[in-house]
């Protein structure tokens, strides 16, 4: 029996600002991880800033999610959201990434201040709803930009 699917979403910050050569390097190690243990996703960094979703087996995941908690590039990392899904949003990136400006990041409803830190993810993700609501833009954005 196949193990369910499940996604998660968080923000963190660079301990630094990552150049770009920073950043392939940690493009390369996350997406020969992620090739390993069947997880797919995307990455979006905008000055200092992450947001992900990682998505596969519950395991997986979890052992995936723990790597980042554990990375020192990160802090002040904050999980959004995880839950079971049906179908992968993602099914064809060990690692989807996009570099965006805090201009571009302004045009995706609901990440843009939760990213920017002008928003207290309590009160915008107050329901299921919202950070359903949240994640369905940043997907789309995502998917029309790659």
């Amino acid at each position: 029996m196949n193990e369910p699917l499940i996604h998660l979403g968080y923000i963190s910050r660079s301990v630094e600002l990552m150049s770009d050569a920073q950043l392939d390097e940690l493009l390369d190690q996350a997406r020969t991880a992620n090739s390993d243990r069947s997880i797919t996703g995307m990455l979006l960094y905008s000055d200092g800033s992450f947001f992900q979703v990682i998505e596969g087996s519950a395991q997986h995941v979890e052992d995936t999610f723990s790597s980042i908690k554990a990375d020192p590039r990160h802090s002040s990392l904050r999980l959004l959201f995880k839950e079971e899904i049906s179908n992968r949003n993602f099914s064809n990136w060990s690692m989807g990434f996009q570099r965006m400006s805090p201009a571009e990041i302004s045009q995706i409803s609901g990440i843009n201040n939760v990213m920017q830190g002008n928003e207290a993810l309590s009160d915008y993700l107050a329901t299921d709803n919202e950070a359903g609501k949240m994640l369905k833009n940043v997907i789309t954005y995502f998917k029309q930009s790659a």
